[in-house]
């Protein structure tokens, strides 16, 4: 049967059309589609070609979720036989919020029993987990900082201490040497480690002066830090290179009066137990002694043979192998007597210098927010490691006599510390570099 013009048209229109109109469906949500197709259905050709000549270019495809996809495909389905079942594609049900749904909105007191119960037992279980670390502590191996070069006397005593110690804990321990800036960089590694017992510190005396003697240190020793316990006391020892003119202290002194500036002394650190006797004793002979600072007591031994430099004060533990073996001269102990290791070594009281009594200490540190409970029980096993016949015959073949002040004591000796060896520096002019 033959079409009339308007038939033609109308057909020509949806077969020519129908592609255009899937690509734009694509790109438009389906009800957006439904009302276009309808308003072209329902006019006529001429208002077609007008619309035709004002469409856009079709935008890109852009990345849809798969509920959108699922709704245009069935768009184009509801499409693919008449342009006319189109229009009478309903639009997409929209999602509803689960509470318009169901209409469970309302808590009933069962509900607010139950979550209060489930809240409170997190909150135990939260509040337990701490508790429950430190009553297991260590339950793995301990890392101690010690914040010198390796074969000094520091170094020597928190390995013999840390090994005692470990057995103690029933857990291994690693040293670990961070050197610099007269013992700042390793101290400060502590400070920042987190405070879990876990991480501590094995120090020497210089420790406790802080910014007296590096201006730039970033810690307080005495309120950044736990003390733990104090491992031992070694009096300090003054050798002469076996170059040097004099059999004994007196005849050595004489000889250096004639001329001070041909004599220099070392120091192993700026501010240490040495440096402060070493400025001390040189203001007590009234001779003007240059001295040479050194990173360590290792690189000042080796200069002390070579003769780079004649004289070296520091704590007897580092300094005992030379005194013994006949490497250098031993011009006197800081000890009030002689020590049997070396009883050829008279004291400084018998060379003529009056309470002149000095010693070198060391101890154990922990950051300052360190739980209660771990500071005790690492207390505890130093007291054991301190009392242990092994290691007091151990460190007292060193000359160091162990010592077993806990937190408490070991904190106020600090302070007492603290203010004097401050006073002596300021008494001899030290000037931190």
């Amino acid at each position: 049967m033959p079409m009339s013009s308007a038939t033609a048209c109308r057909v020509s229109w949806s077969r020519t059309n129908r592609a255009r109109r899937s690509a734009t469906c694509r790109s438009m949500s389906c009800w957006r589609c439904a009302t276009a197709t309808s308003a072209r259905s329902s006019s006529s050709p001429l208002t077609v070609k007008a619309r035709r000549r004002r469409s856009f270019p079709a935008r890109p495809p852009r990345s849809v979720s798969t509920s959108t996809r699922r709704a245009h495909s069935a768009c184009r389905a509801a499409r693919s036989g008449n342009a006319r079942s189109c229009k009478r594609s309903a639009r997409p049900p929209v999602a509803q919020p689960v509470h318009r749904q169901f209409q469970f909105n309302r808590e009933t007191p069962n509900m607010k029993i139950r979550r209060r119960t489930v809240l409170g037992a997190v909150g135990a279980s939260l509040l337990a987990a701490p508790a429950l670390g430190q009553a297991d502590f260590p339950n793995k191996p301990l890392k101690v900082i010690v914040p010198y070069p390796p074969g000094g006397g520091t170094d020597g005593l928190g390995r013999i201490t840390c090994q005692y110690l470990s057995e103690k804990l029933g857990q291994q321990i690693v040293i670990q040497n961070v050197g610099g800036a007269s013992g700042t960089i390793g101290s400060d590694t502590v400070r920042r480690a987190d405070p879990d017992g876990y991480t501590l510190l094995f120090n020497a005396s210089l420790f406790v002066l802080g910014k007296t003697v590096v201006p730039t240190c970033p810690y307080d020793p005495v309120t950044d830090f736990r003390a733990i316990a104090q491992a031992g006391e070694a009096p300090l020892v003054l050798l002469a290179n076996n170059n040097v003119p004099g059999s004994d202290y007196a005849a050595t002194m004489a000889a250096v009066a004639k001329d001070p500036k041909k004599f220099f002394v070392a120091i192993s650190s700026g501010g240490s137990a040495g440096h402060i006797a070493t400025l001390a004793w040189i203001k007590r002979t009234g001779l003007p002694i240059d001295t040479i600072l050194y990173k360590g007591t290792a690189p000042a031994n080796t200069d002390l043979m070579a003769g780079t430099v004649q004289f070296f004060m520091d704590p007897w533990t580092a300094l005992l192998p030379l005194a013994t073996s006949g490497r250098a001269k031993g011009m006197f102990v800081t000890s009030k007597e002689r020590t049997p290791l070396a009883p050829n070594i008279p004291t400084s009281a018998e060379v003529g210098l009056k309470d002149f009594n000095l010693s070198s200490w060391y101890g154990l540190w922990a950051p300052k927010d360190t739980p209660e409970p771990i500071v005790t029980k690492l207390a505890a096993a130093m007291a054991q490691v301190s009392a242990d016949k092994a290691f007091i015959e151990k460190t007292t073949s060193l000359g160091i006599v162990p010592t077993a002040r806990g937190p408490k004591e070991f904190t106020a000796f600090i302070k007492e510390e603290v203010a004097t060896n401050n006073a002596l520096l300021k008494e001899a002019g030290f000037k931190p570099e």
